[in-house]
């Protein structure tokens, strides 16, 4: 789960080891990962230093492992990452990482649906978001590995 947690964010994110504003405007830096607030100036990261690859990776890795950690600070969630396979669970930590842990556990009504097995529904709600509309080609692919539990050829695997 974790190794195919880390391919789809690795594919969705990319890798950039400047100090960069994401699509939302917050700076970021390595694999996706924020470290700043939106809209804040990239003038404040004047002289951070390159991120090394191996070293956004670990990164990356550590983040996963405390999205899972957390994941039972937020009940719902948590009930529906524990009734999803492996690929389900990484799309669900895909989300966290993307959306952050408190904006994934606003999707209720995905989190029902996969909790009632009705994975269909949970695609239709995962696209019926404001997400969907910033990221509809990362939603459409994420939400199809939701609905059948299979990895997509477009992460390598």
């Amino acid at each position: 789960m974790i190794d195919l947690a880390t391919r789809i964010i690795s594919e969705e994110e990319g890798f950039r080891n400047e100090v960069y504003l994401c699509s939302e405007g917050y700076p970021t830096v390595g694999l996706g990962l924020r470290i700043g607030l939106q809209d804040q100036s990239l003038d404040d990261f004047a002289g951070f230093p390159l991120m090394p690859e191996v070293v956004a990776e670990k990164w990356m890795e550590s983040h996963i492992h405390e999205i899972i950690e957390r994941m039972h600070n937020y009940p719902l969630m948590d009930s529906a990452f524990r009734y999803s396979n492996d690929v389900q669970k990484a799309v669900i930590i895909s989300m966290c990482y993307q959306l952050g842990m408190v904006g994934a556990a606003k999707f209720k009504n995905t989190w029902n649906a996969v909790i009632a097995r009705d994975l269909v529904e949970a695609k239709v709600q995962m696209k019926d978001s404001l997400w969907y509309k910033q990221s509809p080609n990362r939603v459409s692919r994420q939400a199809e590995m939701m609905e059948t539990g299979v990895i997509l050829p477009y992460y390598g695997v």
